[in-house]
């Protein structure tokens, strides 16, 4: 504790233990390892007690890694200090003279995972952060000294800080010789009511930061499975710290969940973060359920969030590939943007015909409920929920009930026969379509239907307190914007609302609905 590591040389290491380890482990030493293959510290031979790795590790080099824990641990592994790998010279680029200078191929070498683990942990990974007393005005003889309930005094925890140079994961779990597991992190009875629900096999507390730096580099954050063998997360997986990426002419994947990737649910109370910046069709993921995974679902408190800068790039917050997400919950916010620049250097900003998309479950086949609420709908000094971008869905039968909140973004419902739902003065709005069907209930809130909608609905019920917005298609007037196979019932009380997208001139009958059966009652008309 509180000591200095100095190492140069190939495959060199700052700690190793090549045999079993019986007992705890904890450091808050300063290592410093530079050379080809170096590992900060390496457990090899398996560990029975807990590792706690705090106080600063930096690892410089090739294939260079801060924490290997290659065997299995029947403990927890606790992580409350700096890490931080690259094999670059240098870690930021000012400007392009300095990029013109990096010719040499040891100016780019890639590190190795900067914590890479690929046995079974028995009492879960935890990236801490520092503990704030909350009964601090007590004496001292009444005071929780562990609020967090991970057996550590909160004054002795300190905050995980990863920061990752280079293609390589920050945090890297998976094998490829055995199936692992990840059991839940141990809470005591000890913990408030912060922290006692967060017995995930994942939790990420502190930060993770990571960077592709020079172009071509995928950023990755957390990169889970891919190996051939699985990794289960027991519960699931908890972000309620901060996690990014960022690349340049490159995909970035800020928390990339590959084939074998077991995970009951994914959850983000803190922020998910993606940006790259590119002039190529190169996608920002800020969640990458990759094909193969088993991630059922995806709860969000906090912030996902990809903004890709470029007009012929692509920003993704939330991306399913692996046909196994089935619910979707937010109370907070998931976004994406795309920037556009002038790629080709004309001196004029290139229009893009690329679409920010906030959730794409398009490749869906089984069914996705999607739901948003607020949770404080009379509190105005509680921001409300908003998913921002497109929403994409696959050919199963989908349910959205937008709960409170906004959705602002084109929403493709795809095939399958599926459900809208808007409560709590929630509002939609943007261009709707979808080649199956749609059954809409509007019963506190509103849908704006943008240009281009076009939707095959079952039922339309607009009530007492819903507003049902049209933006009629001018070039073809008599081409209705929702054909209903069933009954449309508009409540008395019920708004209707036309906006056009151009001025119209003569005088034009405009077709917007059509059903089986249309009541009406007395309609809110003044803002026609």
């Amino acid at each position: 504790s509180g000591s200095a590591i100095q190492v140069e040389g190939k495959d060199s290491y700052g700690v190793r233990f090549e045999n079993a380890l019986t007992g705890n482990f904890t450091s808050d030493s300063t290592l410093n390892i530079v050379g080809t293959g170096v590992r900060g510290y390496s457990f090899e031979g398996g560990v029975t007690g807990d590792v706690i790795i705090g106080g600063s590790t930096t690892v410089t080099g090739e294939n260079a890694t801060a924490l290997n824990l290659i065997s299995n641990l029947t403990g927890g592994l606790t992580l409350d200090g700096s890490l931080v790998g690259t094999g670059y010279r240098l870690t930021t680029v000012a400007d392009k003279a300095t990029l013109d200078k990096l010719k040499n191929p040891d100016d780019k070498l890639q590190a190795g995972p900067l914590v890479n683990i690929s046995g079974n942990v028995t009492k879960g990974i935890l990236l801490q952060s520092t503990i704030a007393s909350t009964d601090s005005s007590k004496p001292p003889a009444e005071q929780n000294t562990d609020e967090d309930g991970n057996g550590v005094e909160d004054t002795a925890d300190g905050a995980a800080s990863l920061s990752q140079y280079g293609g390589a994961a920050a945090l890297k779990v998976g094998s490829g010789t055995q199936d692992i597991t990840i059991n839940a992190i141990n809470i005591a009875t000890t913990a408030t009511d912060t922290y006692k629900n967060q017995k995930f096999g994942l939790v990420v507390r502190g930060s993770i930061a990571s960077s592709g730096v020079f172009e071509g580099v995928v950023a990755k954050a957390i990169e889970t499975g891919g190996m051939g063998r699985t990794v289960t997360f027991e519960n699931g997986i908890l972000i309620n710290g901060t996690v990014s990426a960022s690349s340049y002419l490159a995909e970035a994947r800020t928390a990339n969940l590959l084939a074998g990737t077991v995970a009951n649910a994914f959850n983000v109370g803190g922020t998910l973060r993606a940006a790259n910046s590119s002039t190529k069709n190169e996608t920002a993921y800020a969640l990458y359920i990759g094909s193969g995974a088993k991630v059922p679902e995806v709860n969000v408190s906090g912030t996902i969030s990809a903004a890709s800068t470029g007009s012929k790039s692509n920003a993704t917050a939330i991306f399913d590939g692996s046909n196994t997400l089935v619910r979707l919950n937010n109370t907070g916010n998931i976004t994406a943007s795309i920037t556009q620049t002038d790629d080709d250097g004309n001196g004029v900003v290139d229009k893009t015909d690329n679409r920010a998309v906030a959730i794409d479950l398009s490749g869906n086949t089984t069914g996705v409920t999607l739901v948003q609420t607020d949770l404080k709908p009379d509190d105005n000094t509680v921001a409300a929920p908003v998913i921002s971008g497109d929403i994409r869905l696959g050919s199963g039968n989908d349910v959205v009930k937008i709960d409170g909140g906004f959705v602002i973004g084109n929403i493709d419902f795809g095939a399958g026969s599926n459900s809208l739902s808007i409560t709590t003065n929630g509002i939609v709005g943007g261009k709707m379509t979808g080649s199956g069907t749609v059954s809409l209930d509007i019963v506190k809130g509103a849908l704006n239907l943008d240009t281009g909608s076009k939707l095959n609905a079952t039922t339309v019920n607009v009530r007492k307190e819903g507003t049902l917005r049209f933006v009629p298609d001018t070039a073809n007037p008599n081409t209705p914007i929702i054909v209903a196979s069933g009954a449309a019932v508009f409540e008395t009380g019920a708004k209707v609302q036309i906006g056009m997208s151009s001025i119209v001139k003569p005088a034009t009958r405009y077709t917007l609905l059509t059903a089986s059966n249309i009541t009406l009652g007395t309609l809110d008309t003044a803002s026609l």
